[in-house]
Parts: structure tokens; sequence; C-alpha cells
């Protein structure tokens, strides 16, 4: 029977969602990025709500996108 609960890399974790709101980030962007930088259109195209496991999944092209110029 399973129980909800992984071991993953001498870890156990559960098997439930996590959630995590980037509304704050949203407004960061919104505050300190101009209107054309593709990192802010990218952001706030965004649901309002991730899974970690999105949140995680986006972060590297956060990042390229980022470091680009706008």
């Amino acid at each position: 029977m399973k129980t909800g609960v992984e071991e993953v890399g001498g870890e156990r974790r559960s098997g439930a969602r996590r959630f995590v709101s980037i509304e704050g980030l949203k407004q960061l962007v919104l505050a300190r990025f101009p209107e054309t930088h593709p990192l802010r259109e990218v952001i706030l195209a965004e649901r309002d709500v991730l899974t970690s496991d999105e949140l995680l999944a986006k972060m590297p092209v956060w990042l390229v996108l980022l470091n680009r110029k706008a």
C-alpha cells in the first residue's frame, strides 16, 4: 500500500502538492523592470499560484531571460 511518501536522495518527501504564490514576484517585476523586458512579460503571463514543481521548472528559463537585454 502506498503512503504518499517517497524517499528521494535519502530524504522522505510527501507526495502532496505544494503551492507557491508568485504575486509578490509579479509586483516586483512591475515595479523594477521596463515594459519591454522579456522576463517581465513572461512572469506577468503566469498564473498567480504555481506548484513547487512548476516553479522549479520555470526558474532556469527565467534566469536566462533575466540576463538578456531588454
